[in-house]
């Protein structure tokens, strides 16, 4: 078991897992409860990738003044 926080790094494990053949399965706990997501990774990579979608809003307010 595999505790991360990282879009990287669930993207990296899943390839990998798929690479070896092995088997993975990734949950998302969010508001207390545990969101099992087999078939697609979108749920958990829009919630993880939050904080990067906001520093790319506050990069672009900056850069347009």
């Amino acid at each position: 078991m595999i505790n991360s926080l990282s879009p990287y790094m669930i993207e990296a494990l899943q390839r990998y897992g798929q690479k070896a053949n092995i088997p993975t399965d990734f949950y998302l706990a969010d508001d207390y409860k545990i969101v099992e997501d087999k078939e697609s990774l979108s749920k958990i990579f829009a919630k993880l990738s939050e904080p990067f979608d906001e520093f790319d809003k506050m990069d672009s307010e900056l850069l347009n003044g």
